[in-house]
């Protein structure tokens, strides 16, 4: 799915998700140019027709999920296009609950995912258990 993906998805249902994460997400896909060709060629030209595909514009419309946990690497290759300060915008406006960090030394790769893929399935399975 991606952490586009799971953050929009997660955020549409909370009911199905009681917690959301996500590794080097793009963060704003409408601001992206990673996602304008795809979107254009899946959904149109009409922007408005992209905002259900957005997790920063998808936060001020759906009821909050009760956390989310995003780890991002400062030397990612990609780090422009991921628009992650997007998101920290949207989530303090919307007061939805954030644990974003960052990490000094790591890019947009495997070893990235492997080393916090960890973290991400304890604290689901502890927000699960709450």
């Amino acid at each position: 799915m991606g952490g586009p993906g799971a953050l929009v998805y997660g955020l549409k249902n909370p009911k199905k998700f009681k917690s959301i994460s996500a590794l080097a997400p793009i963060c704003s896909t409408i601001n992206s140019n990673f996602s304008i060709n795809a979107f254009t060629n899946y959904l149109g030209k009409d922007k408005s027709t992209w905002e259900e595909y957005d997790s920063t514009r998808v936060l001020s419309k759906y009821t909050k999920s009760s956390e989310i946990l995003i780890d991002q690497g400062l030397k990612d290759e990609f780090i422009n296009e991921l628009k992650y300060n997007d998101l920290l915008k949207a989530c303090k406006k919307n007061n939805q609950k954030l644990s974003f960090r960052l990490h000094k030394n790591f890019t947009h790769n495997y070893y990235f995912i492997s080393s916090f893929i960890e973290d991400h399935l304890v604290n689901h399975l502890k927000i699960l258990k709450k």
